[in-house]
């Protein structure tokens, strides 16, 4: 057994259904939000692709950072290498998440967190092909994420929307010993019904 020494809370708020939405949630006003505009440094969007051979039964799903504290907008836009194949459209679902104590921000704690985020839902991120031979070998110490997720008011969600259910709430990442083992939970408390 080993100490957790690294814990993170992720806040994410969503789903938003286009990038002009939530680009409105970021022109609230600072002492309105919990989290200022530009320390979201995570998103997550799924949904349905454009093209020949995508069904708009099928969805589809990308993890993406930014490894700066000038907001996920920089990085996540219209011509987003993933996001420009997507289609905007009611399916669409885009989530935004920032540390919960920015005092623990940094590129590398934001990377070693899509890391984890990687090795554990690589099969459902049909989209991170190229970050899925990312490993977490290279993490040395045991890592606790907490996942908190918020609606587009950012009042908690009470009903874990379908886009989301695939994640857990707690994930903690433990190296006792030469491999990684995943511990997951979610909440004690059941989401409520519909």
């Amino acid at each position: 057994m080993e100490d957790i020494k690294q814990q993170y809370t992720i806040q994410w708020v969503g789903p938003f259904h286009s990038l002009e939405q939530a680009r409105c949630h970021r022109k609230g006003a600072k002492d309105e939000l919990f989290a200022t505009p530009d320390c979201f440094t995570f998103y997550y969007f799924r949904g349905n692709k454009k093209g020949r051979g995508h069904k708009l039964s099928k969805f589809y799903s990308y993890f993406g950072i930014h490894k700066a504290l000038d907001g996920y907008h920089n990085r996540l836009n219209k011509n987003h290498e993933h996001f420009r194949e997507f289609h905007v459209n009611d399916n669409l679902d885009i989530w935004i998440g920032a540390l919960g104590d920015l005092d623990q921000f940094s590129p590398e704690v934001v990377e070693e967190i899509e890391t984890i985020f990687i090795a554990m839902y690589g099969d459902f991120l049909t989209e991170n092909e190229r970050k899925k031979k990312k490993t977490v070998d290279s993490l040395d110490k045991t890592v606790c994420i907490i996942n908190l997720w918020y609606d587009t008011e950012e009042k908690p969600l009470l009903i874990k929307k379908e886009s989301i259910k695939q994640f857990h709430d707690v994930i903690v990442c433990e190296r006792d010993g030469k491999y990684p083992r995943y511990l997951v939970a979610n909440r004690l408390l059941p989401w409520k019904k519909k």
